[in-house]
């Protein structure tokens, strides 16, 4: 391609650009990259080889989907050999400004049979999987999809692996599904036990921001764990372990707090908090100290003027 014309759909002005601005996303379709890369896969080894030998005959598989990388859209696609049944011998990633394009070598499921895999695991409820995304989880080649429900929305998601279509795991958010995913590849020997754990640094967090109107705390299996409650709620909402949370014990009412978080089927579950601004505590009233009572002391008369003696009463304040 030597250049493109940009056409602006309001005004109806266009403009030339031999050199393609960097914001655009796309210039080359889906169909017309999967065309290109089937007459490559179907003819890069001769004409006659196509049709008789078929050595290293390959296809793109049907469908595609796309994948944001730098501020660029790439699509993406299986590659499966014309001889081989129901099995991918790699993907390619197709950036759709440039056409720049590069072939993964990857062994494993189709993207069809992950849908199959993926839609039998909830057959109850009836869900149909989008086309899959492949995604390095673990250092495990998965394919990743939503599952919706018929009214078309998403209802759940799913991740399966490439190379061993069996291990499907689901959950209600995209990290549940990932936690069940890695717990599940320790479970069958595949991964040890330090990539069972998300990566702090791969969690998509949301903010949640309030002020604290009630903590309760509990004892869950040796953990100690808060439900907050902030003002303007009537039920508590954040749940915050002290084992994900060193800090939460420091929390007090009427400290203003940002709670980060990815998981929040029955409670907001914090990941991190940070305090925006905590409470002024007001310290004991000292109370005010009372007058000492006068003391008395009888001291002996040593004379008076009427000459009578005995004791006399003299009041002082303190002792000498």
């Amino acid at each position: 391609m030597k250049g493109a014309v940009l056409v602006n759909a309001v005004s109806g002005e266009s403009q030339y650009y031999e050199d393609v601005p960097t914001w655009v996303d796309r210039l080359y379709s889906s169909d017309i990259i999967m065309d290109q890369y089937d007459y490559y896969g179907q003819f890069h080894n001769g004409f006659l080889n196509a049709y008789f030998g078929q050595r290293d005959v390959t296809l793109t598989t049907d469908g595609w989907n796309y994948i944001a990388i730098n501020n660029d859209v790439y699509m993406y696609t299986g590659v499966t050999s014309v001889t081989s049944d129901q099995s991918n011998i790699g993907f390619i990633l197709t950036n759709q400004r440039t056409k720049e394009t590069r072939f993964y070598p990857c062994a494993g499921a189709t993207e069809t049979s992950a849908k199959s895999s993926a839609q039998s695991q909830v057959q109850q409820m009836r869900y149909s999987a989008t086309f899959p995304l492949l995604l390095n989880i673990a250092d495990q080649p998965t394919y990743f999809m939503a599952l919706k429900g018929e009214d078309g929305l998403v209802k759940m998601y799913a991740m399966v692996n490439v190379q061993q279509y069996n291990i499907v795991e689901t959950g209600q958010t995209v990290a549940q599904c990932e936690e069940n995913y890695r717990k599940t590849l320790l479970n069958n020997g595949i991964i040890d036990q330090a990539d069972a754990e998300v990566p702090a640094e791969e969690q998509e967090l949301w903010e949640t921001k309030g002020t604290i109107a009630e903590i309760r705390s509990a004892v869950i299996e040796g953990t100690s764990v808060y439900y907050l409650r902030f003002e303007g709620e009537s039920s508590f909402s954040v749940y915050v372990s002290a084992a994900q949370v060193p800090e939460a014990p420091l929390l007090n009412v009427g400290d203003t707090v940002t709670v980060y978080w990815n998981d929040g089927a029955q409670w907001i579950t914090a990941r991190k908090i940070t305090v925006e601004n905590r409470a002024v505590s007001t310290p004991p009233e000292t109370p005010a100290e009372e007058p000492a009572e006068p003391e008395t002391d009888l001291l002996p008369d040593t004379g008076t003027e009427e000459g009578s003696g005995g004791w006399q009463q003299t009041v002082i304040y303190g002792k000498a």
